[in-house]
């Protein structure tokens, strides 16, 4: 029950691998790295957004997860997306940017709970993109779990004083010529 098209395909890749989850990869680590030499850092006690962000993702992680044992694909996808989205929709709010200049523990709370986001993302992505979830997870030194699966979201998978290897790239965009080019390869239009 699955309509297939390069065009798809490549909008996938670009909105949802690229730009939502390579982005907030990117920008988080990069934050980190540039304000904490690359080391999780040591944080202040969760807030609000921290406990209504673990609330709104083990709602979210739940679906994902019956939705998978349903074999319902499109759906589950749709909720791992979703799932990704939170993360950039805290990060946004929180704007660790602007917060680190006045505040500086906050700050770091923030960032040790993306870092953690971003640690959940790979576990939870495992069975859908395993090379790429493989290589999220090399950057905080780690190995995927083949045997479980995250089913109480926490902030603490990913310790302070953890250092991590930010690895430039993950996802890449495909551009527009390339889609035309496995189009007319596997006479796909």
């Amino acid at each position: 029950d699955v309509s297939f098209t390069f065009e798809s395909f490549a909008d996938t890749i670009n909105k949802d691998l690229n730009d939502v989850l390579g982005n907030f990869i990117s920008r988080c680590m990069k934050m980190t790295i540039a304000n904490f030499g690359g080391v999780v850092p040591e944080t202040g006690e969760d807030t609000e957004e921290e406990v209504n962000l673990k609330n709104t993702l083990n709602g979210l992680v739940k679906n994902f997860d019956k939705y998978l044992s349903e074999l319902q694909l499109r759906k589950a996808m749709g909720e791992l997306r979703a799932i990704w989205v939170e993360g950039n929709n805290y990060f946004a709010r929180n704007e660790p940017w602007k917060v680190i200049k006045v505040d500086k523990v906050r700050a770091a709370t923030v960032l040790k709970t993306a870092l953690n986001l971003i640690y959940i993302y790979a576990e939870l992505s495992k069975l859908i993109i395993p090379d790429s979830a493989k290589t999220i997870m090399e950057m905080f030194g780690k190995e995927l779990n083949k045997d479980t699966f995250i089913d109480e979201i926490n902030f603490d998978f990913v310790k302070s004083g953890e250092s991590f290897n930010f690895i430039e790239g993950v996802f890449t965009k495909i551009p527009k010529e390339r889609v035309e080019e496995l189009a007319v390869k596997y006479k796909a239009r």
